[in-house]
């Protein structure tokens, strides 16, 4: 696991045997509702996912995208992204779940 404290919450890798991380977990506390759509937009386009809306309250796409897959949504100012090695994004919506309650988001 690689932790990249430079953030507030840090952003998080989690590494297997491949040269690439196997998850990356993107926590973002922005500046307003719109900046928190925009990283959610940027990591998953609403035009290229699939609408995500888990946990309850919190909105914005899943589904494949280069390498992997993507679950990222936001709620108010603060966006989760997930990124996965694996095809499927229920993986990276279990653990963008998970990070949500821990964080008390």
């Amino acid at each position: 696991m690689g932790t990249d404290a430079r953030f507030d919450p840090p952003a998080c890798q989690f590494w297997s045997y491949e040269e690439n991380p196997q998850l990356t977990v993107i926590v973002r506390e922005m500046a307003s509702e719109g900046g928190a759509r925009a990283v959610v937009d940027h990591y998953a386009p609403v035009a290229e996912t699939s609408p995500a809306e888990e946990p309850e309250g919190w909105s914005g796409g899943r589904g494949p995208v280069e390498g992997g897959a993507v679950y990222a949504v936001s709620k108010g100012a603060t966006a989760v992204v997930v990124l996965t090695d694996q095809e499927q994004s229920v993986k990276a919506q279990i653990v963008a779940e998970e990070t949500i309650r821990n964080l008390q988001l």
